[in-house]
């Protein structure tokens, strides 16, 4: 997630990525992003939302909402977003390639939470783990009081202990025995 609340929350093998809005306990997208989404035009989405509400599949007023957006211009205008339950009813409706692959990836979604009661995120999973990693690493080093000298004064600084456990966070798994060589030259040095 980034600082401005925006984050991507689906990424399709084409390369289509969408930055939705992350407000309360779910996601908004306005049509143009739905649209972008599913691999069709605004009109379409248009339809397919007004047909939502006429048949009381969704309640409007419980899944739009009038949100502010900055424009590419830098102004701000009052925008129609759609929460996560109207993009999923039109993802179901919508007939296109986009739309197939997106109601694949959801029904996946939907089983793991249905079989296992939960679902993975690879990429927060893997990001959360480098994390982990990098903090038990300069965890033991400073417990074992690698990063100091015999007579107690720093070796290695708290600025080079971060950028070391952030080298070790990024390194390539196939790198294992150059980051291992690094750091030991680093702690004896």
């Amino acid at each position: 997630m980034t600082d401005s609340g925006e984050i991507i929350i689906y990424a399709a093998n084409d390369g289509v990525h969408i930055d939705v809005r992350l407000e309360g306990d779910t996601v908004w997208l306005n049509q143009a992003q739905i649209a972008e989404l599913f691999g069709t035009q605004r009109p379409a989405i248009t339809k397919h939302l007004r047909n939502i509400f006429v048949s009381h599949e969704l309640d409007k007023d419980s899944v739009c909402s009038v949100l502010e957006h900055t424009a590419a211009d830098g102004k701000r205008y009052q925008t129609q977003y759609y929460n996560l339950d109207a993009v999923i009813s039109v993802g179901y409706r919508v007939n296109s390639v986009n739309a197939t692959r997106f109601r694949i990836w959801a029904n996946r979604i939907l089983k793991d939470y249905l079989v296992r009661g939960y679902a993975l995120n690879a990429q927060r999973l893997k990001e959360q783990s480098e994390r982990i990693g990098a903090f038990l690493f300069i965890w033991f080093l400073q417990r074992n009081r690698h990063h100091l000298k015999p007579d107690g004064s720093v070796k290695i600084n708290d600025n080079a202990l971060t950028a070391i456990a952030l080298l070790v966070a990024q390194s390539d798994p196939a790198q294992k025995d150059i980051m291992i060589r690094l750091i030991m030259n680093l702690i004896r040095g």
